[in-house]
């Protein structure tokens, strides 16, 4: 039976077709593969990002956005930079920015109700708080004609203070900083009124401590004032200027009370009232060798517990001294044609104790 070949042709180009489309579909397998792979490659390369913040031209803040779960990456920035040892600092800052010199000018205006004084200094010195002070020098520069303008020049550069001074009158102080860079500067000074400090001592039982000595002193100066209470034990300073003070009872030297440290600002300040401890008073009585009465003899004395005077008797020779400490008391009498003499006694509290000096 002959083989019948008609029907080969049609095998083959199936077996073919069969063939290419197998091999499309390799291909297109390792197309998506490589797409694939290559999306892949880049998702993983590229950094993950927050939300961006998009700048507009409006003033308001931008909205808050939420921090990613991721931590953030570290960004490097560039370090300060740091002048190397051969760098010279700013001339500012620098150890030379006090050298050279400089000059301070202004003017020096008046309160209301202040007078203008026609005498008056203006000092210039080192400041007590300023740096470079201990460059500085002092200066003082005095006026007499009711100058308002002021110009020191030729000033080592410096930290300063500059104040003006006038009988009875306080004014402003002006600090001022002479450096490099800033060699002159202008400055505004002012006259101000005094002012006045008063207050009340009273005995150990209360009553007014008349006549007991009152002295103020100014401390940065050491300069004091004294005056005694009145009958009713008051006591008042007028033209007080602005600053720190003490303010003894008694004498200086053997007060009677703790001094009271005051810090006075015009326009007036009232000191809290003092009581006194107990003490006692001596009545003194000069003499001749004969018992005639001496006047005007100079008499000291000074007591175991502190307690000091200096009196001159009267036409009568005596004199009274009130408000010492109890204690023993030497007490020493010298007259105008240096004739002297002296004694000792007890001085009690509450009792009025005699002393009776022969001169020779």
């Amino acid at each position: 039976m002959e083989k019948d070949h008609s029907s080969e042709p049609s095998s083959l180009a199936r077996d073919a077709l069969l063939r290419r489309g197998a091999s499309s579909t390799g291909v297109l397998i390792a197309v998506v593969a490589a797409v694939a792979l290559v999306v892949g490659a880049f998702v993983w390369l590229t950094p993950t990002r927050g939300p961006q913040v998009v700048e507009t031209g409006r003033t308001t803040a931008p909205a808050k956005t939420t921090p990613h779960d991721a931590p953030l990456s570290v960004i490097e920035r560039d370090a300060p930079r740091v002048p190397t040892s051969t760098e010279a600092p700013p001339a500012a800052l620098g150890p030379q920015r006090f050298v050279g010199r400089g000059r301070i000018h202004g003017e020096v205006l008046a309160a209301d109700g202040v007078q203008f004084p026609n005498d008056w200094s203006l000092v210039v010195e080192p400041s007590p708080t300023l740096i470079g002070s201990e460059y500085a020098i002092t200066k003082r520069i005095e006026f007499h004609a009711g100058e308002r303008a002021f110009d020191v020049d030729d000033l080592p550069l410096a930290g300063y203070q500059v104040r003006a001074v006038a009988p009875s009158l306080n004014c402003t102080d002006l600090s001022v900083l002479l450096v490099k860079g800033s060699e002159v500067v202008f400055g505004t000074l002012q006259f101000k009124p005094s002012g006045f400090i008063e207050g009340r001592v009273v005995s150990a039982v209360g009553t007014p401590a008349d006549g007991v000595a009152i002295v103020l002193e100014e401390v940065a100066t050491k300069l004091r004032r004294t005056q005694s209470a009145d009958a009713n034990g008051a006591f008042s300073f007028h033209d007080v200027l602005d600053g720190e003070y003490k303010l003894y009872v008694g004498s200086a030297e053997t007060p009677l009370v703790k001094p009271g440290d005051i810090q006075f600002r015009a326009p007036s300040l009232r000191f809290k009232d003092v009581t006194l401890p107990a003490t006692g008073t001596l009545l003194v009585e000069t003499r001749s060798e004969n018992g005639a009465p001496l006047s005007d003899v100079e008499v000291s004395g000074f007591g175991t517990q502190g307690g000091a005077f200096r009196v001159k008797t009267d036409f009568q020779g005596r004199a009274r001294v009130a408000w010492l400490p109890p204690g023993d008391y030497r007490i020493e009498g010298k007259s105008d044609d240096e004739r002297r003499g002296r004694v000792t006694l007890a001085v009690d509290a509450d009792v009025d104790a005699v002393a009776v000096v022969h001169l020779k």
